[in-house]
């Protein structure tokens, strides 16, 4: 049986005006024709070299005949001859010499060969190829079923080496089927379990970035039971698009049937477009999972989620090649493909396992620094029966969309191995990764508290065995951090250049590193402003602070003008914050008035919290001592907010140079963030009561806090021209705010004489490219002052250089 006799006719789908055509243009084969209807091709001689001696098979596009050499005349040939009513039709002579020149120019002994084209003496044209004893895939696959893994493997080598073969010459089949393969040889014994094959029709392939007229606009071109889904959405095609032919093919051979079987071809082109075929295994329980996984991934829907080239499929099987020849379905362990065949087995079950793992996780992960965070300002958690039923409606408010989501997962993902298995890869590496950072960094968080937390080795001097709250909050975003770190790096650098492979790895952990440093350093510095509650410091030779005090992280420091304690529980009080003079006692009301509390009756107050706290503040309305600690007291609580706005008023009355105290400043930040009175308090103290550092306070405000942006902003116009308003912040706020570039550059001299970072800061904005933006585009993107550039560069030279010798 030769080459052709046995192939069905190709189907092709597009618009009713240009079916006809394409059919016609790529169709070659058809059923056989009886050899008694007269041709008045038959015994004729073409070019005094081929002698045409009966018809092999006809097609929509022309026929196939056998012909012998005339002067070899044991070698036959087979010739493609063109329709008569198609001879004049120019495209179809356009494509009919480019199939000449595509088959012609890729060499190799899985193609079929192209020697010659010619026109008939009646002026039709044709192509003289290599004659094939033998049958096609197809025909094989109806007669024998499902094949053995050992001869899809075969079959998917030897076509990976062919197809591959046409790629290296720019060449992209893109009409890859059962019916395109030939299996060559004599198989009246039956055919063997290796055959020799060849790839045939080359009548739909292209040139890579060859701008070719004959492909139309929605014209869907090929078999719909085999194409790519890009070419059933009529979208550009590459060399990814055979990979997919081939993995169609295996699937075919392993199963029996091709990847969609629909009533009508619209229907089939259809399911190529929206839906994954059926799992080989579950059509062919005997097909391996190995098997199965590499051809799901080659037939993946996204051309980027399949082989990168044919080569690597080749890989791929000649690796389950190997673990089938060895009679064990564990693949010798230095070979990468051959892992995800052990993937494969049981990935369901692990993918299962760890989805569930890496939940539970993010569930617990978020809980902890919830109760971290709340912990650190002081509340407890105590929920209401309101707000656990709020709760529970929320969570079962978020079953339908998590239902939606697992029928997704259903439907696109657990039908197809190679996706299961890329899952499972994709999300079990980022979730060992971040247990095994948040496991070292609790490490070393409790070695440094109950090793380094000692006097003599610590800056803190902290009592050892003393963990600070703030690492509820630091370890998960820790732990988060490196997962989502190490997915972006499967993700996006994995496989894409040697040079980022080997850069990847370091770039990803110097990054981690470094924000856990930050991150932990923070907390340190946190640790150093607020001690853990149930420890106090303790100076040497004092009595400890009453085991009482709940929280003596809120404790101020005692001024230095308070009398030196007489009596030992009097030691324990902090050391003084107040620059001021000490105050001896006086008779009178005038002079009680202003007498400073005695750090006895401090710390009990401070023990007491709040309400002893606002006893003492009656009795000593004057202390800074006193009035910091009952801000810091209400402060610690967020529903007493404006309470503590109230008493921080108080305190810069009294104590205006206050107004600097990073605790004051966090305090009113803070409020000011919050709804209802206290904020509108805050605003009005950073405007009233904090002079110039209110001012600043405003400023930073307005651009890091975008909810509060125009409430800052309209606080600091009322505020031009006042004393608050420092000769520093009025430049960056001019610079900021100018209509135009060119306004800007008549404000540089003020900006070099009185400008700071901020000034700098806003410069340097105007005259950096926007984000995206890069300097390899044909036509990069421009800064909003590209003209000044050199002028604003200027200026914020000098003044970083004037805020560096100021400093």
């Amino acid at each position: 049986m030769s080459q052709l006799e046995s192939a069905d006719r190709k189907q092709i789908v597009g618009p009713p005006q240009a079916a006809s055509l394409y059919e016609a243009a790529t169709s070659w084969t058809g059923l056989p024709v009886p050899l008694e209807r007269q041709d008045p091709l038959i015994g004729t001689t073409l070019q005094d070299t081929y002698v045409v001696s009966r018809i092999l098979g006809e097609g929509g596009m022309g026929r196939v005949y056998e012909a012998r050499h005339t002067r070899l005349p044991n070698k036959r040939f087979a010739i493609k001859v063109l329709h008569s009513d198609l001879a004049m039709n120019s495209d179809l002579q356009v494509r009919f010499q480019r199939e000449a020149e595509t088959a012609a120019s890729v060499e190799h002994p899985s193609v079929v060969g192209t020697y010659d084209i010619g026109r008939t003496p009646q002026g039709w044209q044709y192509m003289v190829c290599e004659h094939l004893t033998g049958l096609d895939l197809h025909t094989h696959i109806d007669r024998s079923g499902p094949l053995r893994d050992q001869t899809v493997i075969h079959i998917g080598k030897k076509l990976c080496e062919a197809v591959a073969a046409a790629h290296d010459k720019g060449v992209i089949h893109r009409d890859l089927k059962p019916h395109n393969v030939f299996l060559v040889g004599d198989f009246a014994l039956g055919v063997p379990e290796r055959p020799n094959l060849k790839v045939l029709d080359f009548g739909l392939s292209r040139f890579v970035d060859r701008d070719s007229q004959l492909t139309k606009t929605g014209v869907i071109m090929g078999t719909p039971g085999y194409m790519s889904p890009e070419q059933a959405h009529s979208h550009d095609t590459d060399h990814r698009t055979d990979i997919y032919g081939v993995g169609a093919i295996l699937y075919a051979a392993a199963t029996g049937r091709a990847p969609f079987v629909e009533e009508t071809p619209q229907m089939t082109v259809l399911a190529v477009m929206s839906r994954e075929p059926e799992r080989p295994r579950a059509l062919e329980p005997t097909v391996s999972e190995g098997l199965e996984v590499v051809i799901q991934r080659a037939m993946a829907k996204d051309p980027a989620h399949r082989y990168a080239s044919l080569r690597e499929m080749h890989n791929a099987l000649a690796a389950l090649e190997r673990s089938l020849a060895l009679g064990s379905l564990r693949p010798p362990p230095a070979s990468e493909h051959a892992s995800a065949e052990e993937e494969s087995r049981g990935a369901r079950l692990k993918l299962s396992f760890w989805a569930l793992f890496a939940f539970a996780l993010l569930v617990m992960s978020v809980m902890a620094a919830v109760t971290g965070l709340l912990a650190l300002n002081g509340t407890t958690v105590d929920p209401t029966t309101t707000e656990l039923a709020l709760l529970g409606a929320l969570a079962a408010m978020s079953a339908f969309p998590a239902s939606m989501a697992i029928r997704q997962v259903r439907q696109h993902v657990w039908v197809n191995s190679a996706k299961v298995v890329s899952w499972l890869q994709t999300l079990r590496t980022p979730v060992i990764t971040g247990l095994c950072v948040y496991g070292l960094a609790a490490f070393l968080t409790r070695f440094g508290d109950e090793h380094l937390a000692r006097p003599g080795l610590t800056l803190f001097g902290r009592a050892p065995g003393v963990a600070y709250r703030g690492y509820s909050i630091v370890l998960p975003l820790v732990g988060v951090v490196s997962a989502v770190g190490m997915y972006l790096h499967r993700r996006w650098w994995s496989g894409r250049g040697r040079l980022r492979r080997w850069l990847a790895g370091p770039v990803l952990g110097l990054g981690t590193s470094l924000l856990c440093s930050a991150m932990i350093y923070q907390t340190l510095q946190l640790r150093a402003a607020h001690p853990p509650s149930h420890v106090a410091e303790v100076a040497p030779g004092s009595a400890p602070v009453p085991a009482r005090t709940p929280r003596p992280d809120l404790m101020p420091a005692a001024p230095e003008n308070a009398a030196e304690p007489a009596a030992p529980e009097a030691a324990a009080a902090p050391e003084a914050a107040s620059d001021e003079p000490a105050a001896a006692p006086a008779d009178g009301p005038q002079a009680a008035e202003q007498q400073l509390a005695p750090r006895a009756a401090l710390v009990a107050a401070v023990a007491e919290g709040a309400d002893g706290l606002r006893v003492l503040s009656e009795q000593y309305p004057r202390d800074p001592a006193v009035l910091k600690a009952l801000v810091l007291a209400f402060a610690s609580k967020s529903e007493k907010l404006l309470e503590a706005m109230e008493a921080t008023r108080r305190l810069l009355l009294v104590a205006p140079e206050k107004q600097s105290d990073t605790d004051v400043r966090y305090i009113v930040s803070r409020a000011a963030n919050d709804r209802g009175k206290a904020s509108e308090l805050a605003f009005v103290v950073m405007s009233q009561h904090m002079g110039k550092d209110g001012a600043d306070l405003l400023y930073d405000m307005m651009l890091r806090r975008p909810e509060l942006e125009t409430r800052a902003k309209m606080a600091l116009e009322s505020l031009r021209g006042s004393s608050q308003f420092s000769p520093a912040l009025a430049i960056a706020y001019d610079l900021r705010f100018a209509l135009s570039c060119a306004s800007r550059v008549s404000l540089l001299p003020r900006a070099r004489e009185y400008g700071d970072e901020r000034s700098a800061q806003v410069l340097a904005s105007l005259i950096r490219r926007p984000q995206g933006c890069r300097k390899t585009r044909r036509n990069p993107c421009r800064s909003r002052c590209s003209q000044q550039f050199h002028e604003f560069s200027d200026a914020i030279r000098q003044i970083r250089a004037n805020s560096a010798r100021k400093r």
